[in-house]
């Protein structure tokens, strides 16, 4: 299974807190995100959105 993680950094490096993460399979993305979605992983609440590779791209650029 191929992962890939990308993290969202501010200007001056600090995490912003999202990030984007790309799975192997749809259904595994989909089963995962139902699975941690409004959950909490350590001290963090996380939620789970879809989104294409174009809106990921998109975001990474600082577009809405």
């Amino acid at each position: 299974m191929q992962i890939t993680l990308t993290v969202c950094v501010f200007v001056k490096g600090r995490p912003s807190g999202e990030c984007f993460i790309q799975m192997s399979s749809p259904e595994r993305a989909f089963l995962t995100a139902q699975r941690c979605h409004r959950h909490l992983l350590r001290e963090r609440y996380v939620e789970v959105f879809q989104c294409s590779h174009d809106d990921m791209r998109l975001l990474l650029r600082g577009g809405v």
